[in-house]
């Protein structure tokens, strides 16, 4: 009879895990090798990049007429706004939400740009119904016409509905995947 484990871990990524102590780390984050150099222990919690990441940083330069001439002492920190450059990843969150063993952040999502404005936009299409007047209103504040602001709307609704489908089949892809290794 297979081991059971102590407890049913959850993962952002992988989904549900077998835990073997409390503090049980998933297996399938644990087996992925994280980046090297500057970027050791970094990974997308996304898209599980581990090659290059944009860094919001702090550095000192010698600025000439022609430009910058040269840069050192660069540096960033946990707290420093960080994005994966992937290929239709766009993963953002801060530093620490992208290394190896940090404790997943829950509000991660909620920080997403990414997620949170068509989300935003979505919603309110579907709660609100704008006034002659008030599109208007909006189409002069925007400098735009009805049908260009429309367009943004939709489109900010195609953006959500996908990604509320990624979420969905990614989810499904874990349970199936679990559910063979439980099999196997």
């Amino acid at each position: 009879m297979a081991d059971k484990g102590i407890a049913e871990g959850r993962c952002e990524a992988h989904g549900a895990f077998t835990m073997d102590a409390p503090d049980s780390p998933c297996p399938s984050c644990e087996d992925q090798v994280a980046g090297e150099g500057c970027l050791d222990g970094m990974r997308c919690p996304r898209c599980g990049n581990t090659t290059d990441f944009k860094i919001v940083f702090t550095a000192w330069g010698r600025f000439q007429p022609d430009g910058l001439d040269a840069h050192d002492d660069s540096e960033f920190d946990d707290e420093s706004p960080c994005a994966c450059p992937a290929s239709g990843c766009g993963f953002r969150g801060r530093v620490a939400d992208f290394v190896v063993g940090w404790v997943p952040n829950p509000d991660a999502a909620w920080r997403d740009d990414a997620i949170q404005f068509p989300r935003l936009l979505a919603e309110i299409v579907g709660t609100l119904s704008l006034t002659e007047e008030q599109k208007q209103a909006l189409c002069d504040s925007m400098d735009l016409e009805w049908a260009q602001i429309e367009e943004l709307l939709n489109r900010a609704q195609e953006t959500w509905d996908a990604r509320k489908a990624d979420h969905k089949d990614r989810a499904e892809r874990n349970a199936r995947g679990h559910k063979e290794a439980d099999h196997a």
